[in-house]
């Protein structure tokens, strides 16, 4: 028997004979007793289907049945049934149990700089987070990221490479999902989003290899879960299951961004249930908003709580205003008091001298929300950096550095 042509990805395992039979090997699941069972389709050239079942791969009897079957309903003595159902078994097998491959690492050229699909956002290939308690506008805030990737635009700071988006949906619905990308993509002037969407009400977990498939197939580079409480399958509190959702997105071998809600009484200021929810992903990002009353527009804050490689960086500022489209801009901070306090305390130091010098103790007056030893060792890093520094102290004073 000729061996046929292999197509893998996502799960998925495609075999091609050259007398034009096709067997498509998918959702394979090994059980406590390590038998590993699949659903497998058999298609024949032009006469389109002939069967499909989920056998166990381990299974002689399985095996000599589905074969059988597939001799009734294709009754030509030219092909092996028995044999491709061996040959399908346990090449598959094989394949599903090899998993990646082991690599040495002096064979590895490192990457000096930081690999990005959003930069300085969301890093290439790894999970990311965004948090925050209700209504602060996640979703329009990850369909507007979606639609930065899905182009690769440059805006607001933020540098996008272009690639497939696929937005899981665990909350709304694809009229909702529409009405934003299609109010966004005119604020952007893209008259078509393309974005992938999918309604979504099982957890990431157990709809990962169907996940893997659409991955694969389509070229996805970016996930988008909103949220992360109903993809995880059930209390995001226990490790298990955050544990769970995020190996099963690791599998997809994709960048991803979670949307996560937070508890309003949360003690700790993270996202809601088990630490695992900041400790798996590389960039965890806490997102506040101000909104004046009866406004048609709203200031986000992105306040960078968490990286794994390189430093936090400063809290990132977004205005969205809203008509027949929404538009989407950088905004100071400095002019939100409600949103300024998560700035670092250099920063609101400038902002607090920035009309006269004052004395250490006018400016903890000023910055009454800002801890008075927090202020104190600012302002000792500033002066030790010398000619580096943004302030200086003349007398008892301090203020801002005349630029050169």
């Amino acid at each position: 028997m000729n061996e046929p042509e292999l197509r893998q990805g996502g799960g998925v395992y495609i075999y091609d004979w050259p007398d034009g039979v096709t067997a498509k090997v998918e959702r394979l699941y090994e059980n406590s007793h390590h038998e590993v069972h699949g659903q497998v389709t058999i298609k024949m050239g032009g006469t389109g289907h002939i069967h499909q079942a989920r056998i166990n791969l381990l299974s002689t009897s399985g095996r000599r049945q589905f074969a059988k079957f597939c001799q009734e309903r294709y009754d030509l003595t030219a092909v092996d049934w028995d044999s491709k159902l061996e040959y399908i078994c346990v090449k598959t097998l094989s394949l599903h149990r090899e998993g990646e491959p082991v690599i040495d690492l002096a064979d590895i050229e490192i990457d000096e700089s930081m690999s990005w699909r959003i930069e300085p956002l969301l890093v290439e290939g790894q999970a990311n987070l965004i948090y925050g308690t209700g209504g602060l506008g996640k979703s329009y805030l990850a369909t507007y990221l979606g639609l930065l990737a899905i182009h690769g635009l440059t805006q607001c700071g933020l540098s996008a490479e272009p690639g497939v988006v696929l937005y899981l949906d665990y909350e709304a619905d694809s009229q909702t999902a529409k009405r934003r990308a299609d109010n966004l993509g005119r604020g952007l002037g893209i008259p078509y989003s393309h974005l992938l969407y999918r309604f979504s009400h099982q957890s990431v977990a157990s709809s990962v290899q169907e996940l893997q498939y659409i991955v694969a197939e389509k070229e996805v580079s970016l996930v988008i879960v909103d949220s992360a409480g109903p993809a995880c399958g059930g209390e995001p509190e226990t490790a298990a299951n955050a544990i769970s959702y995020f190996t099963a997105l690791r599998s997809l071998k994709c960048t991803s961004l979670t949307i996560a809600h937070q508890s309003k009484n949360s003690r700790d200021g993270g996202p809601f249930g088990s630490v695992y929810w900041t400790n798996y992903p590389r960039q965890v990002y806490e997102l506040k908003r101000h909104q004046e009353m009866d406004a048609d527009e709203i200031i986000m804050s992105m306040v960078h709580r968490k990286v794994n490689d390189g430093r936090l960086q400063k809290p990132r500022g977004l205005k969205l205003k809203f008509g027949l489209d929404v538009t989407v801009e950088g905004h100071e901070l400095m002019g939100v008091p409600q949103l300024a306090t998560d700035m670092p305390a250099i920063d609101l130091i400038c902002d607090a001298v920035r009309s006269g010098a004052l004395t250490r103790g006018e400016i903890v007056a000023e910055l009454a929300d800002v801890a008075e030893t927090t202020i104190r060792q600012a302002l000792k890093r500033e002066k030790d950096k010398g000619l580096r520094s943004r302030i200086i102290q003349v007398g008892d004073r301090w203020g801002l550095r005349e630029s050169p």
